[in-house]
């Protein structure tokens, strides 16, 4: 079973929605509709197959009926939202583990890049993003600018043993354009739907809580003045 997943490129237990996406990943790689490999593309279809039948077969087994409810929640993230003193925020959308293919023209022109990994042992020159990212909309209701930052330890993730994960910088090549960065300025009366970037869960984890620090400077009739405020948002 470890060759499978070595194919795959992820290590021994990595969950089931790992695995889908790795197979995702090298598939639109390798298969022959997009001029790939037939045969590398049979051996990730082999390795998909087996690895993701072996895991429905545990699920089976009534002496592990904690771990199917495990990943559940993983995926089941109920859409949030708190109002604090100078911004409005909204939790959207929390996907765990993903795997994101680097673009051909990134793989050959950025080979010092330290965001992307080897895709798979069998694509040696093919490499990947693996990341957790949550989409959240913040708004700014105030009649001043707001200057949103959610880098350097300021927005984290908190799964159910208490392990924290801190947002990271990310790739621009990958990031959608739909989409605002970690860092942004906030003009009155306005609202941003912003992607942020976080560290792949370890397997059988998932994410329960998101806080993010806020920073702002204040401005008003006695002057401006910096303040902070930690917001708290449950997930799970």
């Amino acid at each position: 079973m470890k060759e499978y997943y070595k194919i795959l490129g992820l290590n021994p237990g990595a969950p089931p929605e790992v695995i889908k996406a790795a197979y995702r990943a090298l598939m639109k790689i390798h298969h022959p509709d997009v001029g790939g490999d037939p045969e590398k593309a049979k051996e990730i279809e082999k390795a998909y197959r087996y690895l993701t039948s072996a895991m429905v077969k545990a699920d089976t087994v009534p002496v592990q009926p904690q771990r199917s409810e495990q990943r559940a929640r993983g995926h089941l993230v109920r859409v949030c939202s708190a109002k604090g003193k100078y911004l409005e925020v909204a939790v959207l959308e929390l996907l765990p583990n993903q795997v994101f293919a680097c673009p051909r023209e990134c793989s050959f022109y950025r080979r010092s890049c330290r965001f992307k990994q080897q895709l798979s042992l069998v694509s040696q020159d093919q490499y990947a993003l693996r990341a957790t990212t949550l989409l959240v909309q913040m708004r700014n209701p105030e009649n001043y600018s707001q200057q949103i930052d959610c880098r350097n330890g300021r927005s984290v993730l908190v799964d159910q043993l208490g392990d924290f994960y801190n947002c990271t910088d990310i790739c621009t090549w990958l990031h959608p354009p739909a989409y605002k960065g970690a860092r942004v300025e906030m003009f009155p009366g306005t609202r941003a739907t912003i992607m942020l970037w976080f560290p792949q869960l370890p397997a059988g984890r998932y994410i329960t809580r998101f806080f993010y620090k806020h920073k702002v400077l204040v401005r008003d009739v006695h002057g401006d003045w910096l303040d902070e405020e930690l917001m708290e948002m449950a997930l799970a």
